[in-house]
């Protein structure tokens, strides 16, 4: 897919999708290759062209398929979340229940992994994803959103028989 993807940008130009070559040819790099330099590249490339379209059914997908496989050799943690906490509204504005799932999972996992105050995450987690139905049985973000959740309420003595609030 992705060398049929980078074909068609090659001989036929840019278009809305183009940036997922990009990244799909960069986890390549990175996984088969070990090229990090040309992962790297090939990820600034990707931004670029991800700035030139606004294509609000694409960008959810991209934006998560970069953060969470390339992101990290480019950026900091930490700098990805805005961007991701972006690719949410715009997948809560198309209507796309997965990606929209699927983002809201990977942002409190990296809110997790960075740090962010506990009771904050927690809201996070519990208050993110009340207005979409059954979010708690879909498995394609679910179970981040739920693991990221009990993570930081176990961090915070809220789990269990006995509590730090019960001893």
């Amino acid at each position: 897919m992705t060398l049929v993807m980078m074909r068609t940008w090659l001989t036929r130009g840019n278009f809305p999708q183009g940036d997922q070559a990009f990244t799909y040819l960069s986890m390549i790099a990175i996984c088969r290759f070990n090229d990090i330099k040309f992962a790297a590249w090939l990820g600034n490339t990707r931004l670029a062209l991800a700035e030139r379209w606004h294509d609000g059914f694409s960008i959810p997908r991209a934006e998560s398929i970069y953060y969470l496989f390339v992101g990290h050799i480019q950026t900091s943690m930490q700098d990805s979340i805005p961007r991701l906490e972006g690719a949410i509204e715009l997948a809560l504005q198309a209507g796309d229940r997965t990606w929209t799932l699927v983002n809201f999972g990977l942002v409190g996992n990296l809110k997790l992994f960075t740090s962010e105050h506990l009771a904050d995450l927690e809201a996070f987690c519990t208050y993110g994803c009340e207005e979409i139905p059954h979010w708690e049985r879909d498995i394609r973000g679910g179970p981040m959103i739920i693991a990221a959740r009990q993570v930081a309420r176990a961090l915070q003595g809220k789990v269990g028989i006995f509590s730090a609030r019960s001893i």
